[in-house]
Formats: C-alpha cells, sequence, structure tokens
C-alpha cells in the first residue's frame, strides 16, 4: 500500500474478509493486524481506515455492508467462539459508535463464513450444523433487530451470501460444487448451477444421493486427482465465492481450478462460461465494483 503498510492473505482466516463497498464503491480489505478494516480505491490508495473498537473481542473472521450498516464477525480463542456485531455507516460508509452486539449469532462454533444484510433480515453461512446425511454446515436468515433465526438450509461448506433481483438468496454450496439458492417467500432451495456434477441433485432434507458418493467427495483431498475428475470449462471446483451480476449472470470465485469466471444459469445445471480470469492462486472471493 502507499502507506508502506502489506495487504496480505492469512491462510488460517481464508482470506473472506473482504467487500466492497455500495457507497463509495471502495474496496473493503482487512489489514495485517486483523482488527484493522481500509477502504482502498482501484489503485490500492487508501482513503479510509478503521479499528475495531475496544469491546469487539477477536480478530476480523467476516465482514459484510450495505451502506449504511456493516456486520462484523470475529474468530475467538483459535476457531472455539466468535463474536457479531452490527454497526452503523457515516456519510464515508465508516462505522460509527461502539456497535451492537448481536448475540443470536455470538459463542462457541459462531464462526461466519459468509454474512449478508436484506433489509431487515441477516443471512448467515456457518458451519456448524450436521444433517443426518452428512453435510455439513448451515444457512440462516435471523431478524436484523435481533432473534433466533427463522429460516434454516442445510449445506455443505456453504460459502458466500448474496442477493439476485428477483430477491433469490444465492450461496456457494463449496464441497459439493454447485452454486445454490432460496427464495425466502417460499422456501424453495434448487441448485443453480453445479458443471459436471453427480451431487447436482442432492438435497440434505431428502438424502436424494447415495451414501457412498457423498462420503467419496468429502474425503477427496487428493488436488491432482480431484483435478482429472472436476476440471474443465464448465466444472466447478470447490467454489468459495459468488456475486450476482445481473438475473441469472454470477461471477463465481472457482477456487479449487484456480480462476474467477463470469457465467449464464442455463435449462441445465452445466454453467455457460463467458468469461475466464485465470492463473489465480485459490480465488475464495469474486466481486464486482461499480462501473
Amino acid at each position: 500500500n502507499p502507506d508502506g503498510s502489506t495487504v496480505w492473505r492469512d491462510t488460517t482466516h481464508q482470506g473472506r474478509w473482504c467487500d466492497v463497498d455500495p457507497l463509495t464503491g471502495y474496496s473493503l480489505i482487512g489489514a495485517a493486524d486483523l482488527r484493522t478494516i481500509r477502504w482502498v480505491d482501484r489503485q490500492w490508495r487508501v482513503q479510509h481506515q478503521w479499528s475495531l473498537p475496544g469491546g469487539v473481542t477477536g480478530d476480523i473472521y467476516g465482514l459484510r455492508t450495505n451502506g449504511t450498516k456493516m456486520v462484523v464477525n470475529t474468530i475467538i480463542g483459535g476457531g472455539a467462539s466468535g463474536e457479531t456485531w452490527i454497526f452503523d455507516l457515516d456519510a464515508n460508509g465508516v462505522p460509527t459508535g461502539a456497535g451492537t452486539a448481536f448475540a443470536d449469532f455470538t459463542g462457541a462454533g459462531m464462526i461466519a463464513r459468509s454474512m449478508l444484510i436484506d433489509g431487515s433480515y441477516l443471512w448467515i453461512a456457518k458451519m456448524t450444523g450436521t444433517n443426518p446425511q452428512g453435510c455439513v454446515g448451515q444457512v440462516q436468515r435471523h431478524p436484523l433487530a435481533g432473534g433466533p433465526a427463522d429460516q434454516t438450509y442445510y449445506g455443505h461448506y456453504p460459502n458466500d451470501l448474496d442477493k439476485a433481483p428477483n430477491g433469490e438468496i444465492v450461496w456457494a454450496d463449496e464441497h459439493l460444487d454447485r452454486i445454490r439458492g432460496v427464495m425466502p417467500a417460499t422456501g424453495t432451495v434448487r441448485t443453480i448451477m453445479a458443471g459436471l456434477e453427480v451431487c447436482a441433485d442432492y438435497e440434505p432434507a431428502v438424502g436424494s444421493i447415495s451414501a457412498n458418493v457423498l462420503a467419496r467427495r468429502v474425503a477427496n483431498s487428493n488436488i491432482e486427482a480431484s483435478a482429472v475428475e472436476y476440471r474443465g470449462l464448465p466444472g466447478l471446483y470447490a467454489p468459495n465465492g459468488v456475486t450476482v451480476i445481473a438475473q441469472g449472470l454470477y461471477a463465481i470465485a472457482d477456487t479449487d481450478n484456480s480462476r474467477v469466471i463470469v457465467a449464464r444459469e442455463t435449462a441445465t445445471w452445466e454453467p455457460e462460461v463467458v468469461a475466464v480470469v485465470g492463473l489465480l492462486n485459490e480465488p475464495t472471493k469474486a466481486r464486482v465494483l461499480p462501473a
């Protein structure tokens, strides 16, 4: 950075603490002390900087803003627990005051892989919660004013959250190599795209895939062996990030394929890839800056 500091990707925290400020158009990034957020322009010049207030425990693990509020999730005790705070933003998009603790997502195991402010609700993708078929993680909706989740959906290592113009909430289902969505008004969950998938139609609530196939996918941690089976232009391999560009058009951090793609959904689960940025080192987020 121009001020001499270094922005880095900490593998323990997996680089999840980043976003784009819709108010200013600046990128939001975490600084190297894990407790500071910086607003940077497209030339990586720091425009604002803000550190967590003293009352907030732990290091930044996730953050999300809608231009008027920012929600910050921190990791405590090496990952044993998490703490979530909501801050009001000033005219420059910078948090003001001491913030309000979000008690309903604070405590043991409350680590947010992603968050999304949607009107009067806070959506959270988390790792806690395992269903009988072996899927790990849930996507939950909480009232932003506080309260337990009023909607819960299972994912398998669900990552990132975004909202489509039609109101659908979208997330990357990392370990089943697919992008999923739910219409909050109806609770209807669907697979948006999955590429060369044996797990595209797997719905944890009904267990529509055999346990041995799921176990093979979960246990397969050998990158070269997996790449032979799942790499390719229309395939997804452990996607971590998704952003809705327009209805039916998505930017996806296709993490273990080492690329970011722009893809349209089709009548089948196979994505129509229209642009590729390759030769990346396992990207975990794909964000679209204002024009």
